[in-house]
Formats: structure tokens, C-alpha cells, sequence
């Protein structure tokens, strides 16, 4: 006559019949495993929806929302601050500002505070008919009152990140480096926990200056920290960090 034994169902009736209540997929007795399936389906499943509409659990493929606000459109803010520029390095073209070129060099007079095209005029007079920003500039002023720092033009006499900007940023930052010696130069991003989100870098490179950019679009809000390693052929290694703040 079959298996007549008395089983208890998930609503505590019992019952020898089959007809004992279960719980579905989702743990909801009586349930149709609807009260957790995602996007695709799939109980208990890991697909998501993202703001463009793709169904999936590839997070490479996220939608980015682009500078202009619309998601998808992948527009970025290049290093003069335009969205949708294309200004990203070439040493030999300004940014529309007029004040820098493309890999944020400034193309006009920097003043006494440091700023490109800012206001902070030289006051202190050096007695030949000049003026500096201090007395200890006096000495490094030609003839017709110009500096002959050309300090721009020679290679880097330090190792590191020299710049990374805007901080915080949107989803875009802008890293700036500068290497003293050929090595094997690895750029990563790090989460607050230590781990890992992206490599940016991992290649031979000569002494020189250097510039990224980093795209967090893929990545949540908070702080980050950008390492730089060069690894000489003696195996020294030298490290930077610096933090940076993602702000959506």
C-alpha cells in the first residue's frame, strides 16, 4: 500500500499522504521560489540589473555613468577638467584654459604662491632692479628679470607619484608619476581592506615623467590607496603610496 509514514510539513501538520507542505528554494514554506530569484531568474541567484539594463553577474561589465550623466555614454573629464575632452598627455597641446598642456604642465607664469596664471606678483626687491618672491630668488634671475630655473626640462631627481588630481574625484582621477631609473614599474589600486581592484601598470619603463588615469566607475564610494613599485635590475625596490577619495 506504499509508504505510509507520517512526515511533518514545514506549517507543523503532519501528514502520510505526499501532500506535506515543503519549503521552497527561497526557505518559504509553501513558497514558488519567487520571493528570491534575480534578475535572470534564478533562485537565490547572483545576477544583477544594472542602470543600462544588463542582466548578469559579470561586474566588468558594469554601466558606468559618464561625466555628462548619462549612463553608458563612457565620456570622461580629461586633464582639463572637460567632459568628453581628449586632452591626455600630448605634451604639445594646451588644454582650452590656456594655462596648462596636457599632462598638467603649466604653459604660462607660475606666481609666488605656486599657482599657474595666479595673481601673487613677485614683491621683494633684489637691488638690481628686479623683483622676486624672496630673497633667495634674486640669484637665479638673467638679466632681464626672468628666472633660469629650467628644472621642467631635466629628468626627475625623485621617484613617486608627483600628482594624482582631482582628489576627490568622479569617477576619473589623474595619476602623475616620475621615475629616476629603468625598472619594472607596477601601478595598483587598493580597497581600504588591502585588497586588490585594479592594476594599472606592471611594465618595463625609462627615467622620465609619466601620466593615467584611473576610472573608478566599476567601483563603490570610499577611500582608496594608489601604490607605485619600481623594481631595478639589482632587485632594489622602491614604493609609493598615496590615498585618493572616490566620491559618486
Amino acid at each position: 500500500k506504499g509508504d505510509t509514514t507520517c512526515i511533518q510539513g514545514c506549517d507543523g501538520i503532519w501528514k502520510n499522504d505526499g501532500t506535506q507542505m515543503q519549503n521552497d528554494e527561497c526557505a518559504i514554506c509553501g513558497g514558488n521560489n519567487s520571493s528570491c530569484i534575480d534578475c535572470a531568474g534564478v533562485p537565490n541567484g547572483n545576477n544583477e540589473l544594472d542602470d543600462c539594463g544588463t542582466c548578469d553577474n559579470d561586474v566588468s561589465n558594469d554601466c558606468v555613468q559618464g561625466c555628462d550623466g548619462i549612463w553608458g555614454s563612457e565620456l570622461i573629464v580629461d586633464i582639463c577638467e572637460i567632459c568628453g575632452g581628449d586632452c591626455f598627455g600630448d605634451l604639445g597641446e594646451e588644454c582650452d584654459n590656456g594655462l596648462t598642456d596636457c599632462s598638467g604642465n603649466c604653459v604660462i607664469e607660475v606666481d609666488c604662491a605656486g599657482i599657474c596664471g595666479g595673481t601673487q606678483t613677485p614683491i621683494f626687491p633684489c637691488g638690481n632692479g628686479c623683483d622676486a618672491c624672496n630673497p633667495a630668488d634674486c640669484n637665479n634671475l638673467d638679466s632681464d628679470c626672468n628666472s633660469m630655473d629650467i628644472s621642467p626640462y631635466l629628468l626627475p631627481d625623485e621617484f613617486g607619484i608627483s600628482k594624482i588630481f582631482p582628489n576627490p574625484f568622479n569617477p576619473v582621477t589623474h595619476i602623475q608619476y616620475e621615475l629616476t631609473q629603468f625598472g619594472l614599474i607596477s601601478i595598483k589600486i587598493y580597497d581600504i581592506q588591502g585588497r586588490v581592484v585594479d592594476q594599472l601598470m606592471n611594465e618595463y619603463q625609462s627615467p622620465g615623467h609619466y601620466s593615467l588615469n584611473w576610472n573608478a566607475g566599476n567601483h563603490a564610494s570610499g577611500m582608496y590607496i594608489v601604490e607605485m613599485v619600481m623594481q631595478l635590475e639589482n632587485n632594489e625596490v622602491s614604493r609609493d603610496l598615496q590615498k585618493i577619495l572616490y566620491l559618486k
